[in-house]
């Protein structure tokens, strides 16, 4: 690829982060209005991979860049929608289904992060894109801004560990509560204990005067949740295609 005079390329590493953001941010407050990522999203991470998978991301107003994308070799991989829902008169929580519990991450617990980390590794492993990390590199993360740790649950089903949910402030300033993750173990789905957490996590939201409630969604995602969170009253907001193209890391 030919870069303009003056120009230079380079891998970046962790300390462009801040700067990877910035530009992120700009991106996205052109085509939705808002900042929509955070530093987890945009972090580098030096993995020694043969080959490396370049993706964009497409949001509606944006039709030329797909044009320039596709003109670059790149095709469209999947779909993520945004769904949000309005918090105002919510109905009171009702009581999750029989064997269901759901409490509070206790944050300062070693054994509770732990338990997080073996269901959201667990639950995640059937999913395409994810890419396990040990339980010390993931808690190693959890110093960076956006934890709000009161926003973090824990499920049981019949008195064992079934689900669990995270959120991010990412949307605050947009007057909203962010569902990071949402994560069942697959011996557990069908029972509730998606609907019980993501109702447990709107009602904290509520109580603290969040306007809407958000999360992102892959369409690829083989658990199709969409089912599930159009029944605790989510609706689609908008729409981003991801596109991708795979280069050998030699020619990085």
């Amino acid at each position: 690829m030919m870069l303009p005079a003056g120009w230079t390329a380079r891998r970046p590493t962790l300390d462009d982060v801040p700067a990877l953001l910035a530009v992120v941010h700009a991106a996205d407050t052109f085509a939705i209005g808002h900042p929509d990522f955070d530093a987890d999203d945009v972090r580098a991470v030096e993995r020694g991979l043969p080959a490396l998978t370049a993706r964009a991301a497409v949001c509606a107003p944006e039709t030329r860049w797909a044009g320039e994308l596709t003109s670059a070799g790149f095709t469209r991989a999947k779909r993520y929608l945004r769904m949000s829902r309005p918090l105002a008169e919510l109905p009171a929580e009702p009581p999750p289904p029989p064997g269901v519990t759901v409490r509070a991450l206790r944050a300062g617990d070693d054994a509770d992060l732990r338990l997080f980390h073996r269901i959201y590794d667990t639950a995640f492993r059937d999913t395409a894109d994810y890419e396990p990390v040990g339980f010390d590199a993931w808690r190693d993360r959890l110093s960076d801004a956006g934890r709000v740790w009161d926003e973090w649950f824990l499920a049981e089903a019949d008195g064992e560990p079934a689900g669990a949910l995270n959120s991010s402030d990412q949307a605050v300033d947009q007057d909203m509560g962010w569902v990071r993750t949402l994560s069942v173990l697959p011996a557990y789905r069908r029972r509730g204990v998606g609907a019980a957490l993501l109702r447990r996590a709107f009602a904290v939201y509520a109580a603290k005067g969040r306007g809407h409630a958000g999360l992102g969604v892959d369409l690829a995602n083989p658990t199709t949740p969409v089912t599930l969170y159009r029944s605790v009253g989510l609706r689609e907001a908008r729409w981003t295609d991801l596109y991708e193209r795979s280069v050998p890391a030699a020619g990085v």
